[in-house]
């Protein structure tokens, strides 16, 4: 292998980076993307030597990208008491320089650098959303990791104010992540728009979970009160299940025909469905980053969403913004969206421009970097 100034690199002078990848999977959650990323941008580095800690079901046993990747099996799944003790001697007899854990596992190690990147704090900023468990989780446990780490890596501003008034500290390094390359604007085939009974072209996105700090209801009930004036507004698409609050609402509303909850779908269905939408919604109370917003831009989709914590980070001026505690102002900004064409295409030629400030390629330099400074 070489250098970029031609010099050969022996397997001895590259860095040992370990990374816990046992979050992606094959249906892969936004920790699980942004370690398959990483991974994926590093191999493009000489001067790095890939470790890949992984459960026996990994997704990238079988990639080919990987084949000659070194990798340690996790018998332990996450979240699991006995990782504390077995995962440790597994790391330290790897030999690394760097273990790098891409969301807040981080287990107790000596003589290893280690990074740690905190994507959010949503456990704490929204306690009633989570048990005690995992408040208790994070306050002990993850506290302590993230203190003994030798660098915090988070994705935005917003994040990095939370988690230095949590730790009480003020050297976490934001590096800003990425769509995937893949999303562009794309007009394909599918079944997926007669199976679901969507109009191409006519309905609103959400694409997200269904947890409760996705303000799902505000929104729904936002939509609800426009439908009641306004008989042909668009339908509401959303890429998640649906709760029973929701379920009942929508029948009560008489909003079982406009309202379609159609579950995960493929990346090139969501493409399709950021592309044909009218325009894309995210009314979330708290978000690290909100790549759904990212990814919208990127397809040439409209985007309208909250104001709050990083989404005007990453939207910046391509974006029409709410009050997601107020339900009549999501009312407004839909209708506004809804009525207002021009807006709709200067927001995506905006969100266009806005996505291409945002690349994993330079995310990937950036955590080099920060793996350069530790050695």
């Amino acid at each position: 292998m070489k250098t970029n100034s031609g010099e050969s690199l022996t397997e001895n002078s590259k860095m040992r980076i370990g990374i816990d990848t046992r979050f992606y999977s094959s249906k892969p959650t936004g920790i699980g993307t942004y370690t398959h990323e990483l991974c994926l941008g590093l191999l493009k580095y000489d001067s790095v030597k890939l470790i890949l800690f992984l459960n026996d079901d990994s997704p990238l046993l079988k990639d080919s990208l990987f084949k000659d990747t070194e990798k340690i099996l996790v018998r332990e799944k996450l979240f699991s008491i006995i990782e504390i003790f077995t995962l440790p001697p597994k790391i330290a007899k790897a030999k690394l320089d760097i273990y790098h854990s891409p969301s807040f596992i981080m287990p107790f190690l000596k003589n290893i650098k280690t990074v740690i990147t905190i994507h959010d704090l949503i456990h704490l900023k929204l306690p009633k959303n989570y048990s005690f468990f995992h408040r208790i989780y994070y306050e002990f446990f993850v506290k302590k990791a993230a203190l003994q780490a030798n660098q915090i890596i988070t994705d935005s501003y917003s994040s990095k104010k939370d988690i230095e008034e949590w730790l009480k500290i003020k050297n976490v390094k934001v590096i800003y992540i990425a769509a995937n390359n893949k999303f562009s604007p794309h007009l394909g085939i599918t079944d997926l728009f007669s199976r679901f009974n969507i109009k191409k072209s006519d309905f609103i996105l959400y694409v997200g979970n269904n947890k409760s700090h996705k303000n799902i209801m505000s929104l729904i009930k936002a939509y609800a009160n426009i439908k009641n004036r306004s008989e042909n507004f668009s339908d509401l698409v959303l890429t998640c299940t649906i709760t029973r609050e929701v379920q009942d609402f929508i029948h009560e509303n008489l909003l079982d025909e406009n309202i379609k909850f159609i579950g995960n779908i493929s990346d090139d269905e969501l493409i399709l469905l950021y592309s044909y939408s009218l325009f894309f919604i995210c009314p979330s109370l708290y978000e690290g980053f909100g790549l759904p917003v990212l990814e919208a831009m990127s397809c040439g989709c409209p985007v309208t969403c909250s104001n709050t914590t990083s989404l005007p980070e990453v939207a910046g001026n391509a974006a029409l913004y709410f009050e997601p505690s107020d339900i009549s102002d999501i009312e407004l900004a839909m209708e506004k969206m809804y009525q207002d064409s021009s807006l709709r295409e200067e927001l995506s030629l905006k969100g266009k421009l806005q996505a291409k400030n945002f690349s994993w390629s330079k995310a990937t330099e950036e955590t080099l970097r920060v793996y350069q400074s530790l050695m």
